[in-house]
């Protein structure tokens, strides 16, 4: 049995700066299913995680017959996992994205950001000091406290692949004192 008849490729593949996934939703509102990239895999690249400027967040929103044109781009090292639900309420979707091997620098902080549209792919960086005190590895959204919006729970894995070079200081308070398990609860719907 042939489950598959053909390959198209759609995107050209940017592995050079860690490919990672895609998602597909309709982002734009037009009713076709758009591509959401991530490009962040740093656990091969050497042992400092030396970060590459093309990784991050891109939107590829769907012009028809599978005509595929980059329309945003959110530069994030290490970028690693993405949920995309219309968190804030207001009848677009928004992007919630952690990053595994960020830039662990003071200056930029994002282990976590929730990237929150007010339309026409317009977006604004949001995040949590809370986010700043785990290795983020894995992501999920949902109801948690049933009170109509999604909630955010981040899971963390506090291995040393591409943090003991550079960091090791940040690694090693974030073995001792990293939570397994954040959980965001959106304030959006209080509940009643």
């Amino acid at each position: 049995m042939r489950l598959f008849n053909s390959i198209l490729i759609i995107l050209p593949f940017l592995g050079f700066v860690g490919g990672l996934s895609a998602q597909s939703d309709t982002l734009d509102g037009d009713g076709r299913k758009d591509l959401v990239t991530l490009n962040g895999d740093n656990g091969d690249s050497d042992p400092y995680n030396t970060l590459k400027r093309d990784q991050g967040i891109r939107i590829f929103l769907n012009r028809g017959e599978l005509n595929f044109e980059e329309a945003y781009f959110y530069p994030m090292y290490g970028v690693y996992g993405a949920e995309i639900e219309d968190f804030d309420l207001d009848g677009d979707l928004d992007i919630a994205v952690i990053a595994f091997h960020p830039d662990s620098s003071p200056e930029k902080l994002e282990d976590f950001v929730l990237l929150e549209q007010s339309g026409d792919l317009e977006f604004s960086p949001k995040t949590h000091p809370a986010t700043y005190n785990g290795r983020w590895l894995t992501k999920d959204s949902g109801d948690l406290d049933k009170n109509g919006d999604k909630d955010i729970i981040l899971g963390a894995a506090y291995s040393p692949v591409g943090m003991i070079a550079n960091h090791g200081e940040k690694y090693r308070k974030l073995v001792e004192e990293g939570p397994p398990i954040l959980f965001l609860e959106n304030q959006t719907r209080w509940p009643d």
